[in-house]
């Protein structure tokens, strides 16, 4: 169906499926594509049929899925901003054909006006306060690619990260890494 208010739904939770990695190409940032041209060389990327950088798809998925459906890139911090924001789309103004009181959202004394897709599996599941705090989130990305992810993606990650004593949030693009893994640098 596509991108629809945010309004038209009851409610949102990343459960974590992967099915986003399988049924979409992951396209990238100028940045993006250097720090993963950088990091893991180019054979992870991709260009498509628009000329878009986008990452590599393998046997139908994001080269960066792993078996149990995950970002291998999140807990390195480089997860791409267009994963970030999936189901998500935040704009400064409307969309076009909808109104925009069902997609308008007033977050720190801004309105966006934000949309889902309806083709995420976790539409109208979760509740509407999970939705809400996902919204912000996202908004906050929006702002600030660099911020911290943490209602927008599965709980399985943001448990598993926190378990593991990883941050959230690990790279800037103006600084230096806040830690390194043995192994990959």
């Amino acid at each position: 169906m596509g991108y629809v208010p945010w309004r038209s739904v009851k409610g949102w939770v990343c459960l974590g499926c992967g099915e986003c990695c399988k049924r979409y190409r992951v396209f990238l940032t100028a940045y993006e594509y250097v720090v993963i041209i950088k990091r893991f060389g180019s054979r992870f990327i991709d260009v498509s049929k628009t000329g878009d950088l986008c990452l590599k798809r393998v046997e139908g998925t994001c080269v960066f899925q792993d078996v149990n459906g995950l970002c291998q890139l999140q807990p390195l911090g480089l997860k791409p901003l267009a994963c970030k924001v999936w189901p998500f789309k935040v704009q400064d103004a409307p969309a076009k054909g909808f109104w925009d009181e069902y997609a308008s959202f007033n977050y720190a004394d801004k309105t966006y006006y934000v949309y889902v897709n309806t083709d995420c599996n976790g539409i109208n599941n979760g509740t509407f306060n999970d939705l809400i705090q996902a919204i912000r989130e996202v908004i906050e990305i929006h702002r600030n690619p660099w911020r911290p992810q943490f209602y927008s993606t599965s709980r399985r990650v943001t448990l598993g990260l926190e378990l593991q004593g990883i941050p959230l949030y690990l790279e800037r693009p103006t600084s230096k890494p806040l830690w390194t893994y043995s192994g990959l640098r």
